[in-house]
């Protein structure tokens, strides 16, 4: 028997404005489903190790993954001060045109999306709903959506809780930075100007609530970057929505302060995580 990481290759697409985005395809034989993993800001494919296992997870319930770098992340091109909001929907509306090509017709897809990647998967996903509606090709959008500690309210996490930002404008170190450097930091991260004046306009949240297709949130009441009650409010008004709370645990489902995700805690938590999700998805399929 081959080792299971001989399932796993190494994929690279463009993007609808041609930047090159890489990733790595995880295919089980005649997969019953497959899976899009979308990672958050300043991380990889690998989510700190969190899709990797997940990938592993899904392999051996029979489902096919892609996992892959968002523009100026990982190994796909790009810079951080470059991308925008609408480039990130669209790298996720290749990857997953990418993974649907890869799965037999009756093998339906989802869209897994954590974090920063959360909000944005949600406002594609709704975008190409009703491209399929219009167009009659119910395929063309994915089965559901599973949201990981899900950022909803962008503009309040990048922008309006930094020190650059006061009254409604940026105060004066911040148009320094901006005109100096032609970047604003956001914990290592550089917003451009194009990305700041998308950050004060995206309302995902509004979007979550048109959405026709299955959504499942999962989300730690422990969330020290994202708020737990934000997404529980945001995912709520969606038709077909479901919010599960993992209790005592921190953003990417960790144990407060276990910095290297070794704490029995935490591997209990992101056990839960990957069984809730599959399970949402088998049933689905």
């Amino acid at each position: 028997m081959k080792p299971q990481a001989a399932r796993e290759s190494e994929v690279s697409f463009r993007s609808a404005d041609g930047t090159v985005l890489r990733g790595t395809l995880r295919a089980a034989p005649r997969p019953r489903l497959g899976a899009l993993l979308v990672h958050g800001i300043t991380a990889d494919r690998n989510e700190g190790g969190f899709y990797r296992t997940f990938a592993a997870r899904l392999d051996r319930a029979g489902a096919a993954s892609l996992r892959f770098d968002l523009r100026a992340h990982g190994e796909s091109e790009g810079a951080y001060e470059g991308v925008t909001l609408s480039g990130v929907i669209n790298d996720i509306g290749s990857a997953y045109g990418l993974l649907a090509s890869r799965l037999p017709p009756d093998a339906p897809a989802f869209v897994v999306a954590a974090s920063f990647g959360g909000g944005l998967a949600v406002c594609w996903a709704a975008e190409a709903e009703a491209a399929a509606a219009a167009a009659a090709r119910p395929g063309a959008a994915p089965r559901g959506l599973v949201l990981l500690n899900p950022l909803f309210d962008y503009a309040k996490r990048m922008v309006f809780d930094k020190p650059y930002w006061s009254g409604g404008g940026l105060t004066g170190d911040g148009l320094r930075s901006l005109r100096e450097n032609g970047w604003l930091d956001h914990n290592g991260f550089r917003i451009g100007p194009a990305m700041l004046n998308e950050l004060l306009c995206l309302r995902p949240c509004e979007r979550a609530k048109d959405l026709g297709m299955p959504l499942i949130t999962i989300h730690g009441d422990a969330d020290s970057m994202v708020p737990h009650g934000t997404s529980r409010r945001c995912t709520g008004g969606a038709r077909s929505s479901e919010f599960v709370t993992v209790e005592g645990a921190d953003h990417g489902f960790v144990r407060p302060d276990d910095e290297d995700c070794t704490h029995p805690d935490t591997l209990r938590f992101r056990d839960g995580v990957y069984a809730r999700a599959l399970e949402w998805m088998a049933a689905r399929a």
